[in-house]
């Protein structure tokens, strides 16, 4: 089959490459030579009162057409008074009212983003792919005083602008196509904005991704966002000369402030498409015309596909030869952000294109905090130093007298790091302190007020970790770093190695709870296609890349990992969805014969013996039966049934172990296979097994079942000894609250662990 646009746009590039000579391609473009960075003095203010100073200077390319500075200017104003008069505001200042607008990628989001600042209020960018429901919480959360809204959003948007009773203020055709001066039809000017006291006031309220919770609405003020935006004009040196690609979804700090902000902060021009198309994107690169793309910024996946396009498409040697000249001599500057940029798609771009991808870090709290250098070397994985005017610390917790403090690993800036004796290289949460980090979570004191540490530092909730001289994302603590055995290991590290498989186009690495090693490595994955994997197959290769304790335990094949626009696998939803079984009747036992599910687990109600438990293999069913009320997310691979005539235990034919659950609220009992001991430690970091040294590889608090001591303090000594299968271990002394939970009616026995260690730990 042939496809006739791709054979034009090769017979393009092959005119063009025959047609040109490299000395001179080369001659034309500026290299290291970039021009200093334009001078744009912070007023503190947003980014349209520099606009005038650009007046005719070209800032937005797109579909449209081309829109000036001054055109930009115009329609803002226009439609900023249009917001005011809806609102009956004469002053023509809404006193920090949220205006939430949902606009194409192009030309028409700056008007509504400008606009809603120069009517004084703050800025509530929505997106077309959040489903409704999810547009009327935003809106609602916010409480928008008015909703704007391109004419192609309109249906979408105004059944939930009615139902909340929200005025919509619909975009006219003239906000992009007509002259911007005949909206004003001679209405007063402008006032002096500069005067304005912007520095402290609201300017953009953009919400999480909500990869481990609720999206949050995130608060920054004008000082803010140009912090945010000054920063990376500084380190990346934008000037009016620069030209950047725009195809990310502009709800979010890289679509916003990266790629829109910049460019326009310092009077370059920005090419918006409406949306992210591999073709057009290649076009874009390649094309001879006015304006030339210099800057180029997405997300891995975005340049997975863009590899995937070029694999296909453009496989004619001489082709590649004038892709890769062309991509070194017009384009200064590719970034990777959003999610973590897997080494082989940053090996196979460089290989490309002679760009090697600058990662940065950042999240909507804070902007951009740490980002590689400009010119000098990079080195896949690591994210560089900080930006101008952020601080960091890497720090771990050290709770002293009931007061949570932190011990401080390193902490840095942009012009040194420093590291505490004794903990070089060592792993910890990143905080941030300075001018970009945000005002507060909006309507949340209380989750303000838990983000950052009592001397005013925000607490990222990632890992990171500082080696030479660069710091390291290792993940985010809640759900990118897994507690198994004893060890602290990277889930995004480990995605980095299996990504290298060559069967392996996709891989999110999550934890999967398990009361004997806390956490089971779970590798899911999207196969190239006509390729096949098996979880034996895998664990022999990756012993050649990962240490035995960071070899996945389990392989879950899937067609495709979701992602939310930006990138980011929500690990939580993953798990959930991963563990939690089908709709439809619990397992019962019917006639002694319990029927087994590969995905149960539940409240811990009670324990009782269980003589009628039968399995596929008989001799993995031992010990006590637990009793489940309803599914919980994380149980994969540990059965429970509950049936008719009481409850059994099922346990699966791979493991004589195994747990009823585990989780932060409930313990788990589990069966050993000669004792019959259980166990019910767990905690909110995951289950802390206590083992008998005299039964092996088993799971039990020596002597009694717990229910045997509710309310009071348990201790004993234990010991984690792992097999053939899993290496590593654990030696510490325990120390577990358990209370009486009345959880079912008919039931008063019950369960909770209260914490999972007392003393730490040591590995074996």
């Amino acid at each position: 089959m042939t496809y006739p646009h791709v054979m034009l746009q090769l017979r393009r590039l092959a005119w063009a490459w025959a047609s040109c000579r490299p000395a001179a391609l080369w001659r034309r473009g500026r290299g290291l030579l970039h021009t200093a960075s334009a001078a744009c003095p912070d007023s503190g203010g947003p980014v349209f009162t520099q606009a005038l100073a650009f007046g005719d200077r070209t800032a937005v390319v797109d579909w449209h057409g081309r829109h000036t500075y001054q055109d930009l200017y115009q329609r803002s104003l226009w439609l900023s008074r249009e917001i005011c008069r809806l609102r009956a505001c004469t002053s023509g200042d809404l006193g920090e009212e949220r205006v939430s607008f949902l606009c194409s990628n192009d030309a028409s989001y700056v008007v509504a983003q400008w606009a809603s600042w120069m009517s004084g209020g703050i800025a509530v960018p929505l997106h077309s792919k959040h489903p409704a429901a999810q547009l009327e919480y935003f809106i609602q959360d916010s409480r928008s005083c008015v909703v704007v809204a391109g004419s192609e959003h309109l249906a979408l948007l105004g059944p939930v602008a009615s139902r909340l009773g929200v005025p919509l203020l619909p975009l006219p055709p003239d906000v992009c196509t007509g002259a911007a001066e005949g909206l004003l039809r001679g209405e007063v000017p402008a006032p002096d904005w500069k005067a304005w006291p912007w520095k402290e006031r609201g300017a953009m309220l953009m919400y999480t991704s909500g990869t481990t919770d609720r999206p949050k609405g995130v608060l920054s003020t004008h000082r803010n966002v140009s912090a945010m935006v000054t920063g990376l004009v500084d380190k990346w040196a934008w000037t009016s000369d620069d030209v950047i690609l725009h195809v990310l979804p502009l709800h979010h700090v890289h679509g916003v402030v990266n790629t829109l902000l910049c460019p326009l902060w310092v009077g370059a021009v920005c090419v918006m498409l409406p949306e992210f198309s591999a073709q057009q994107v290649w076009e874009k690169f390649l094309s001879s015309e006015t304006p030339r793309v210099s800057v180029f910024m997405a997300v891995p996946t975005i340049y997975s596909k863009l590899i995937d396009y070029y694999d296909r498409h453009f496989t004619q040697p001489h082709v590649q030869e004038y892709v890769r000249a062309v991509c070194r001599e017009r384009v200064r500057l590719m970034v990777s952000g959003s999610a973590a940029l897997p080494v082989p798609v940053l090996e196979r771009w460089r290989d490309i294109t002679g760009h090697t991808l600058l990662e940065r870090y950042g999240m909507t709290e804070i902007g951009m905090a740490l980002s590689n250098p400009l010119t000098a070397a990079r080195l896949p994985g690591s994210v560089g130093t900080p930006l101008p005017g952020v601080e960091v610390r890497i720090v771990s917790e050290s709770p002293q007298r009931g007061v949570c403090s932190y011990t401080v690993h390193a902490e840095g800036n942009e012009r040194e790091t420093k590291v505490t004796p004794g903990f070089e290289e060592k792993e910890g949460e990143l905080l941030v302190r300075g001018p970009s980090v945000f005002r507060e979570y909006w309507d949340q004191p209380e989750a303000t007020k838990n983000a950052f540490t009592p001397d005013g530092w925000f607490k990222t909730g990632d890992t990171v970790v500082f080696k030479d001289g660069r710091y390291w994302i290792r993940g985010r603590t809640s759900v990118d770093i897994i507690k198994s055995g004893g060890y602290k290991l990277s889930a995004l590290e480990i995605e980095r190695h299996l990504l290298a498989h060559p069967s392996i186009t996709d891989v999110a690495v999550i934890g999967v709870p398990d009361v004997t090693w806390g956490q089971r490595v779970t590798a899911v994955v999207t196969l190239r296609g006509g390729h096949s994997l098996s979880k034996q197959e895998l664990r022999e290769w990756a012993r050649g890349v990962l240490a035995p304790y960071a070899v996945p335990s389990e392989l879950l094949l899937v067609e495709e990992i979701p992602r939310n626009p930006m990138g980011k696998v929500n690990k939580k939803e993953l798990l959930h969805q991963l563990c939690t079984p089908a709709p439809g009747p619990p397992a019962m036992q019917t006639s002694g014969q319990a029927v087994c599910t590969p995905c149960v687990g539940g409240t811990l109600l009670d324990t009782m013996p269980s003589t009628n438990a039968q399995s596929p293999e008989p001799e993995d069913i031992v010990g006590h039966a637990i009793l489940t009320q309803r599914p919980v997310p994380g149980a994969r691979g540990h059965a429970m049934v509950v049936g008719s005539e009481g409850p059994t235990l099922c346990i699966t034919p791979s493991r004589s172990v195994q747990c009823g659950m585990v989780g932060s609220e409930v313990t788990a009992p589990c069966i050993t296979p000669s004792c019959g001991v259980q166990c019910g430690m767990v905690g909110s970091e995951g289950a802390a097994p206590c083992i008998t040294p005299s039964c092996g590889v088993q799971c039990g608090m020596v002597g009694r079942p717990p229910t045997l001591h509710l309310g009071k303090q348990v201790r004993g000594v234990s010991r984690v000894q792992g097999d053939s299968e899993e290496s590593g271990g654990l030696e510490w002394e325990p120390a577990v609250g358990f209370q009486a939970l009345d959880l079912h009616p008919g039931v008063s026995v019950g369960v909770q662990g209260s914490s999972t260690e007392n003393s730490g730990g040591r590995g074996l």
